[in-house]
């Protein structure tokens, strides 16, 4: 199984498929990369699938450190180093869009073609001055106790819950919960809590009016993130398109395959678009 090696000597697994323009898959905290077997196998023809382990999660080395959104934005940077990649198509699910947005940020746009938003949260932890539509905008479910409780659940009983979020995640009675219970605590009880501390807290409200890459922002009516969330999200970047599957939850893209890799395929196979200032010369 191949794997890079970070510039704090943390081991990083990644698995891959087929050729053509690469489209880098970031999983959601304490999941691996396993949980995207359907994209690995059903976007193959399509373009060149990566999806690696964070730190802490599957197959990667599992240290002490680095257990906060920028270090995992970090991370993604030197993969995409080591492997030489650009116009990259960049998916994150879950706590991956935080992933996604980090890297935005401190990086740039200058090695991605396009963005795929898949079922985020920009905000998790309510700050005092937020109004009931900031909450529906940024899917903040706890308040700053509740955030605390759910860090401490963590580390006091983290089967437990992570047993009751994984099952909220699936609608379909021929889900392996089992197995992808089993998957999520491959990481570590301390590292997951130490990552969902930073995670809860992190605001991306700032970035993501700045993002300027054509963005695909997938959503699902049972998800425990609200679609209003999704909502704002298509309403605040630019150049962006909304997908929102009915009747599916936050595993969306593990229990129907189909419907998502074509969206998917569809996006990453659309036309490259223009830029402002060549179009303008274009025309004239």
């Amino acid at each position: 199984m191949p794997d890079v090696v970070t510039s704090d000597g943390v081991r990083l697994s990644y698995s891959e498929a087929g050729s053509g323009p690469p489209l880098i898959i970031i999983p959601g905290i304490a999941q691996p990369k396993s949980v995207f077997v359907h994209q690995l196998e059903g976007l193959r023809e399509r373009c060149r699938v990566i999806v690696y382990d964070q730190r802490g999660h599957g197959d990667s080395d599992k240290p002490a450190h680095g257990y906060r959104i920028s270090r995992l934005a970090k991370d993604l940077d030197e993969l995409i180093e080591a492997l030489g990649l650009a116009e990259i198509t960049l998916m994150g699910w879950s706590l991956g869009c935080a992933v996604a947005w980090s890297y935005y940020d401190l990086f740039g746009p200058k090695r991605l073609a396009r963005l795929i938003l898949v079922d985020g949260s920009v905000l998790l932890c309510e700050t005092p001055e937020m109004t009931e539509q900031d909450i529906a905008d940024t899917g903040a479910a706890w308040d700053a106790a509740g955030a605390l409780g759910i860090v401490s659940a963590i580390r006091n009983d983290q089967e437990e819950l992570v047993r009751r979020l994984v099952s909220s995640f699936v609608t379909d009675e021929r889900t392996d919960v089992e197995w992808l219970i089993g998957e999520a605590l491959r990481m570590p009880a301390e590292a997951t809590a130490a990552l969902m501390f930073d995670y809860v807290y992190s605001d991306w409200r700032d970035v993501i009016p700045r993002i300027a890459l054509p963005t695909l922002i997938v959503g699902a009516t049972r998800s425990h993130i609200p679609v209003s969330v999704q909502e704002w999200l298509h309403r605040t970047i630019p150049d962006s398109q909304l997908a929102v599957l009915r009747d599916r939850a936050h595993l969306l893209f593990y229990e129907e395959p189909e419907t998502f890799n074509e969206l998917v395929a569809r996006f990453v196979g659309e036309p490259a678009p223009v830029p402002a200032g060549e179009a303008a010369r274009a025309r004239g």
